[in-house]
């Protein structure tokens, strides 16, 4: 019985070391429109039938680690309003560049079902059905009638440019243009003209606005200045608050492929900016206020931020003076972001580990410090050019004074910053 056991064990052995052992062929890439070269967000790869996949970032780029039962298959990359390409694995080796080509689609076919299972099909609706309906909140007129109408009725005009193979625009169409609010505001607080890219008159009109990605808004007063634009799927409350003056985005002169770039890092919050900047500081407590001076870099993608620096600090805590030369990095992350007066400002939560040198009372400058700050952050501008932080620094070593036995470097900091 025991041999039996022991020779199960072995083969069981075998299996677990040969499917650890199995290889896998990392397949990369960025997917590009044929036509005009731009990147395509969020389309999918995936192998074959569909057993694995992924999907692409904001700016075209997957990875996809294949394993070896797969590599006879092949890479199968879609994208809404594009033909599929289909490449066999074995032909692809390290980081490629795809494009697909255009391809018109008849979105009159396609159903929505409630995910709430068969019993509530009956609530169904078409895209056609749906784009007729919200087809109603948008004037027939011309842009040249829609500017003599609004220099007479003071209403601003808002453009929608759109594409029935627009996969944001037909989510949009589903599940946004259909609210009561969002319906009244388009109807009959602006002129609203939906322009078909896809359309002669739709060509003219990008080419004039620089319309570049889909689908885009902008609005314009009746003698034809940009009020704002924003380039992106919208749900219900950011739609409202754009049309609510809360979101601004001016004209400020690039060109097609600079915007398209440039709207696709905003409205993602794709940014990875890295910036230089300074920052000051107060240490109260103790009934003294001690003071901090730093030099940073500071970097941003998503909600996210990295930023780190050099500092140095001086305290009074008594009749005892600590200076430190630390290393901190801030990590960040945004959790409120509004606008104001055309403004964006936000608040971020702060965790800041940082490690260096301390001197107490005249001693030498060769005394570890480390600990870890936390706290939070109020930020100004889109990329976080000025703020107002208030951390508490918690001090793990260093900044002990034996003779009095308390730790000098734990307390509130108050610090101004500014990143370019």
């Amino acid at each position: 019985m025991r041999t039996k056991h022991f020779f199960l064990l072995l083969s069981l052995l075998i299996l677990s070391k040969s499917a650890c052992a199995q290889q896998t062929k990392l397949i990369s890439g960025q997917i590009f429109s044929s036509g005009d070269t731009t990147f395509l967000p969020f389309a999918t790869a995936h192998i074959g039938n569909g057993r694995m996949g992924v999907t692409s970032n904001e700016v075209g780029k997957f990875q996809l680690k294949v394993p070896e039962k797969f590599w006879k298959d092949s890479l199968v990359i879609s994208h809404i309003g594009f033909a599929d390409l289909k490449i066999a694995l074995a032909d692809l080796s390290g980081a490629q560049k795809f494009y697909l080509s255009r391809q018109s689609l008849a979105m009159e076919d396609l159903t929505i079902v409630s995910p709430n299972g068969p019993e509530k099909m009956a609530k169904y609706r078409t895209i056609k059905a749906v784009r007729q309906q919200n087809d109603t909140l948008f004037s027939k007129i011309t842009l040249d009638s829609a500017f003599q109408l609004a220099q007479r009725t003071g209403q601003e005009i808002l453009l929608y440019f759109t594409a029935r193979w627009c996969g944001p625009c037909n989510r949009m169409d589903m599940y946004v243009y259909p609210d009561s609010t969002v319906a009244n505001t388009l109807k009959y607080k602006y002129l609203s003209l939906k322009v078909d890219i896809d359309s002669e008159y739709g060509k003219k009109l990008a080419s004039r606005y620089q319309v570049a990605a889909y689908p885009t808004f902008i609005v314009l007063n009746g003698q034809g200045k940009t009020l704002k634009r924003r380039a992106s799927g919208m749900l219900k409350q950011e739609l409202l608050d754009f049309l609510d003056g809360q979101v601004m985005d001016l004209e400020d002169g690039l060109t097609a492929g600079d915007r398209t770039a440039q709207l696709f890092n905003r409205e993602l919050r794709g940014k990875f900016r890295p910036g230089p900047g300074v920052a000051v500081g107060l240490l109260p407590g103790g009934g003294n206020i001690g003071f901090s001076s730093r030099v940073l870099v500071q970097m941003e993608k998503f909600d996210w931020m990295i930023r780190p620096g050099i500092e140095y600090l001086s305290r009074y805590t008594g009749n005892t003076r600590i200076n430190e030369l630390v290393l901190p990095v801030d990590l960040g992350n945004t959790f409120k972001r509004v606008t104001v007066g055309g403004t964006r400002v936000g608040i971020r939560y702060l965790l800041t580990p940082y490690f260096g040198l301390v001197k107490v009372d005249g001693g030498a400058l060769n005394t570890n410090t480390y600990g870890l700050r936390t706290g939070v952050e109020f930020f100004i501008g889109d990329t976080s050019n000025l703020a107002l932080t208030a951390v508490y620094n918690h001090g793990m070593k260093g900044g002990f004074n034996v003779e009095k036995q308390e730790v000098l470097n734990r307390g509130l900091q108050l610090g101004f910053l500014l990143a370019f």
